[in-house]
């Protein structure tokens, strides 16, 4: 499977825009959603009322949207805090609401848990970008303040 994603957010964190494109082997699917200034969410012009008030997305192939929420955050470390998100799954792309935890471990290590049981900790630069979760997932290129 070949996931392409896009996600626009404002200056505080919060989404406004996804653009989603999945593909296994021929068969390509396409999910747009946006979020209006009043927290409601829509996909092609639908809205999405069970997503109502979500600051957050999260696709579930891959741990750099746990950067949404932990920039927005800003939690001190020993902190947690709960949100909702904009659940994409895949290789569906369904959206589905999902209540998160987040808690800051150390100055770049978070413990990210939600309510399908799962728990992982990861590790973020001094940005807040995820740079290694558990289970292989590590980013390949290096961000820095000054590009």
């Amino acid at each position: 499977m070949l996931a392409n994603y896009e996600i626009y957010c404002d200056d505080d964190w919060l989404t406004h825009r996804v653009q989603v494109e999945r593909t296994i082997g021929k068969d390509t699917k396409t999910l747009s959603l946006s979020v209006e200034t009043r927290g409601v969410w829509r996909s092609s012009g639908q809205g999405l009322a069970e997503l109502h008030g979500c600051p957050d997305l999260d696709l579930a192939v891959t741990p750099a949207t746990n950067t949404l929420p932990i920039r927005r955050l800003d939690l001190r470390i020993g902190k947690s805090e709960s949100v909702i998100a904009a659940w994409v799954k895949f290789p569906e792309l369904t959206v589905q609401p999902l209540s998160q935890r987040y808690t800051r471990l150390a100055k770049n290590t978070y413990r990210y848990e939600s309510d399908t049981r799962f728990s992982a900790e990861s590790d973020v630069d001094d940005l807040g970008l995820v740079t290694a979760y558990p289970g292989g997932w590590e980013r390949i290129a290096r961000c820095s303040p000054d590009s």
